[in-house]
């Protein structure tokens, strides 16, 4: 028996890159073996009567349809997806310039913050400078007034007792002031100086007299020369007081100087309080260096 050529019939409808379904054909009419694929390569039913192939045929055009329809949907499912993804992307693009238009905003406030940054640090700088010069001169300061106070406390001495002056007493010829006692007993030793050398009674000094003060007088002359030689004869005979620290001749009595008096006054107060507070920490080294300080304190 010889062997029949077998030919392919390819089914209305169907394309190589759809369905791979084909009908073979061998032999006699009588034998005809029908092959139908899916595209997944499934066998869908090997058919050998004549009505078969039609019955095969509206199957794949249900089949196909029934792709179309999945395919038709699953494209209107994309095209909801596409159409949210476009919304979601036109959103992003509104977030992205928000975004753009904060980070302008943002980089506008880096650079003001940084502009005040720089005016801090350097009004910083100009403070520390001018808090420097303040420390210098407040070191400036304390270094006057310590030595004001030493120039003060100097000017109020007394230079007979180099203590602060006792109910100062000031001279009328140079202005310098002492306590009224050193100053009377100063005079007291030029007083005693003067008797012992006269051996008599000296005469108090009054100050000299002046030209212009006798001739408002209108006195005659004879009367004027006799003043001035009794008191040329005088001034021989009085002692010779004499100002303490610039030795200045004398001859009138010191004045109370009561300027002095409440210098004098409120830097006692001063030191006494100063001498109180320190009082506890000198008593401690009193005791300390020596024995007899518990019984004479």
């Amino acid at each position: 028996m010889q062997a029949a050529a077998s030919t392919a019939v390819p089914i209305a409808g169907a394309s190589n890159d759809d369905d791979q379904t084909t009908i073979a054909t061998a032999g006699s009419p009588t034998q005809r073996f029908h092959t139908i694929y899916a595209d997944d390569g499934e066998l869908l039913g090997q058919m050998s009567e004549p009505r078969s192939v039609e019955r095969t045929g509206q199957q794949w055009i249900r089949v196909r349809r029934s792709r179309i329809t999945d395919l038709h949907t699953h494209i209107r499912r994309l095209m909801r997806a596409l159409e949210t993804a476009e919304m979601e992307r036109d959103a992003l693009r509104d977030d992205v310039e928000l975004l753009e238009d904060e980070r302008d905003g943002l980089r506008d406030e880096c650079i003001m913050f940084r502009d005040e940054r720089d005016s801090a640090n350097q009004q910083r700088d100009e403070l520390e400078t001018a808090h420097g010069n303040l420390l210098n001169d407040i070191d400036d300061l304390e270094t006057r007034v310590t030595e004001v106070n030493v120039s003060i406390d100097e000017s109020i001495q007394c230079n007979i007792c180099n203590e602060h002056p006792r109910d100062p007493h000031s001279l009328r010829e140079c202005g310098h002031t002492f306590c009224f006692n050193c100053l009377m007993t100063w005079h007291a030793n030029a007083y005693a100086s003067a008797q012992r050398n006269q051996r008599t009674r000296v005469p108090p000094a009054v100050p000299p007299i002046h030209p212009a003060q006798v001739d408002r007088l209108h006195l005659p002359r004879e009367t004027v020369r006799a003043i001035f030689d009794e008191q040329n004869r005088l001034v021989h005979r009085r002692p010779n007081f004499t100002c303490p620290y610039c030795r200045t001749l004398v001859s009138q009595a010191p004045v109370p100087n009561y300027s002095v008096a409440n210098l004098v006054q409120r830097v006692a107060e001063e030191a006494a309080q100063e001498g109180e507070q320190m009082r506890p920490d000198a008593m401690t080294m009193m005791r300390t260096f020596f024995l007899d300080a518990y019984r004479s304190h």
